[in-house]
């Protein structure tokens, strides 16, 4: 490939400038392109000798491709399992004063005495049960069971 061409300008224009300077870079192209071929495990210094032939190119980027896909399912897994690990429950902060249960905040207090607030399944649970016996009962048993299990509200007969 002549010295002019953009593509050997692109990947060799490093060692024509000489060292960046110090601090964080933005990354160039070309530097993406060496991670990438790092990452599929294709030596960077390599890649004239290996694109020069292009049934070895095909099978080098191939396996490539594979150790990448490899790797990268493998680092995601790992990721999502350090994201989802339990961390140990925190040992100070606000107490629930109902159940007792320490908060790591003011606001997970706030969230969790919503939990105490909800009305409670076994009230309505036990209502149906109650009903099923006085299925064969007369209509006002049926309603004093019902006025009795929600405490005074307004039915119509």
């Amino acid at each position: 490939m002549s010295p002019n061409r953009l593509p050997r300008r692109l990947l060799y224009s490093e060692l024509q400038e000489g060292r960046r300077s110090r601090g964080g870079q933005m990354k160039r192209f070309s530097d993406n392109v060496k991670l990438l071929l790092k990452k599929c495990q294709i030596p960077p210094g390599q890649l004239e000798a290996l694109a020069a032939d292009r049934l070895v190119w095909r099978d080098v980027c191939k396996d490539g491709l594979v150790t990448f896909s490899i790797n990268y399912d493998q680092e995601a897994e790992a990721r999502r399992l350090r994201r989802h690990t339990i961390s140990s429950p925190p040992t100070a902060g606000p107490r629930c004063h109902i159940c007792g249960r320490i908060c790591a905040s003011d606001f997970g207090l706030r969230s969790h005495l919503r939990i105490h607030n909800r009305p409670s399944s076994t009230s309505y649970h036990s209502v149906i049960v109650n009903l099923d016996g006085l299925l064969q009962a007369s209509k006002q048993a049926i309603y004093t069971a019902l006025k009795s299990a929600f405490n005074g509200l307004q039915f119509r007969r």
